[in-house]
C-alpha cells in the first residue's frame, strides 16, 4: 500500500510499516492508520512515528 498509494520507495516500506504499527501486532488497524494520518497532517511533533507515512523524511 505505501508503495503504490503513497509512492514510498519499496526499500522503505518495511520501516514505514514498523513505525506506524504502534502495538507491534504486525498489522495496522483502523485506529493506528487514523492516528498516523491525523498526526501527519495536523501534528507538530517532529519525532512522531507518523512522519514516516510517506517514507523517509530527509532534512
Amino acid at each position: 500500500m505505501f508503495d503504490s498509494v503513497a509512492g514510498v520507495p519499496g526499500e522503505d516500506c518495511a520501516a514505514v510499516f514498523a513505525a506506524l504499527d504502534r502495538d507491534g501486532s504486525g498489522a495496522l488497524d483502523r485506529a493506528e492508520f487514523h492516528q498516523a494520518v491525523t498526526e501527519f497532517f495536523y501534528g507538530n511533533d517532529p519525532d512522531a512515528p507518523a512522519n514516516h507515512l510517506f517514507g523517509r523524511v530527509a532534512s
